[in-house]
C-alpha cells in the first residue's frame, strides 16, 4: 500500500475514534512569526491542531517556524507571496502571487500547500478563477489583529464557536499567542475537538474544489 494511503487511513481511523465530537478549525494568517512556535507548542499541549495560511516572503526569515509546522499534525496554506490584494491585479498577478508564495512555502517548509486563503477573503470571480487552488474563508472572526487584546480574542471565539466553525486568528500577534491556551480550554471543555481543514476532508469524505470558498463546515 503506498505510504500517503496508509497514512491518510491512519488518521481518518484516528478521527472516527472522536466522531461524536463537535469539529471547530482554528486557522492563523499571516505567518510565519515570532509567536508561530509558542502557538505550536500550545496546541500540542492541548492535543489541538490547527490550519497555517503563510505568506511566502516571510517564510525564509522563520524558516524554523515553517519547518515545525510542517513537521507536526498541524496544516500550511498559501496566503499569497507579499500580502497583496487581490482584487488590484490582473490574471496573471494573481496567479504569480499564488506561484511565488507556494514556492515560498515548499523551499523553507518541505509542504506543498494545496489550499489558499487570500487576505482580506476577497474572492471575486477573476480571483476564484486564478488562484488554482480551494479558497478557505472562515465564520469566526477574532479581530485579534485590531484589538490586540487576549480576552476579546478568547470572547470573539466563545460567541461564534459552534460545529463546523472556521476561526480566524493571526500567529504574529503576541496577544493571539497569549489567548491560545484559554482558547483550547474552553473548546475541549466544551466538547469539541480541534483538527486541520485536510482532516476534515478526509474524515467527510471531502474533495476540497480549486476556486470555491468554504466558510465553514
Amino acid at each position: 500500500m503506498d505510504d500517503s494511503i496508509q497514512e491518510e487511513d491512519e488518521v481518518v481511523a484516528d478521527l472516527r475514534k472522536d466522531i461524536k465530537l463537535k469539529k471547530v478549525y482554528l486557522t492563523f494568517d499571516d505567518g510565519p512569526a515570532a509567536y508561530t512556535t509558542k502557538v505550536l507548542n500550545t496546541l500540542a499541549k492541548y492535543d489541538a491542531k490547527a490550519t497555517f495560511f503563510m505568506v511566502g516572503n516571510r517564510c525564509k526569515s522563520y524558516k524554523s517556524a515553517c519547518k515545525k509546522v510542517a513537521n507536526s499534525s498541524n496544516q500550511i496554506g498559501c496566503h499569497t507571496y507579499s500580502h497583496a490584494w487581490l482584487n488590484g491585479l490582473d490574471a496573471k498577478g494573481i496567479q504569480r502571487q499564488m506561484k511565488k508564495g507556494k514556492k515560498a512555502i515548499k523551499n523553507n517548509s518541505g509542504t506543498v500547500a494545496a489550499i489558499c486563503r487570500t487576505p482580506g477573503g476577497q474572492n471575486t470571480k477573476l480571483i476564484r478563477e486564478n488562484v488554482n487552488m480551494p479558497i478557505i474563508a472562515w465564520s469566526v472572526d477574532t479581530r485579534d489583529w485590531e484589538h490586540h487584546n487576549a480576552k476579546k480574542t478568547l470572547s470573539a471565539v466563545k460567541k461564534g464557536a459552534k460545529n463546523g466553525a472556521i476561526v480566524l486568528m493571526h500567529d504574529l500577534h503576541k496577544t493571539t499567542a497569549d489567548a491560545v491556551p484559554s482558547i483550547c480550554k474552553y473548546l475541549k471543555k466544551q466538547g469539541y475537538q480541534m483538527v486541520t481543514i485536510e482532516e476534515m476532508a478526509l474524515l467527510k469524505g471531502v474533495k476540497l474544489k480549486a476556486g470555491k470558498v468554504y466558510y465553514n463546515f
